[in-house]
């Protein structure tokens, strides 16, 4: 992995409806930075779920141990998508968290749902 990768999800008309990142912001060794969004009138639809799982499957694949989210904690839908990744550590930062998910307990290409 270089420094970033970003996927864009499209609909139908070639629309831009979600975007994507794992990117090496926290420069930690074998930890990859997940970037995350999905435009409001397609939120709950599966999209960022799937977007999430390419990324944490492409950090994966790049040799990354640990997928990382820092976000507001009241974020409730953000925090049920990253569960949905596996087994993850908060760490509270103020009104923020840290979430770090262990990418070795995911089987490629799958989550428990």
């Amino acid at each position: 992995m270089d420094h970033c990768d970003v996927w864009i999800g499209l609909d139908a008309e070639g629309r831009p409806l979600a975007m994507v990142s794992a990117e090496l912001v926290s420069h930690e060794a074998g930890v990859v930075d997940l970037g995350l969004q999905v435009a409001d009138a397609h939120q709950r639809c599966g999209i960022g779920t799937l977007l999430a799982r390419h990324a944490a499957d492409h950090a994966r694949r790049s040799g990354a141990h640990t997928l990382t989210a820092y976000l507001h904690a009241a974020h409730t839908p953000m925090l049920r998508l990253l569960a949905r990744l596996g087994p993850a550590v908060h760490t509270r930062d103020g009104s923020h968290l840290d979430v770090r998910i262990p990418l070795g307990d995911i089987p490629a290409g799958h989550a428990p749902s």
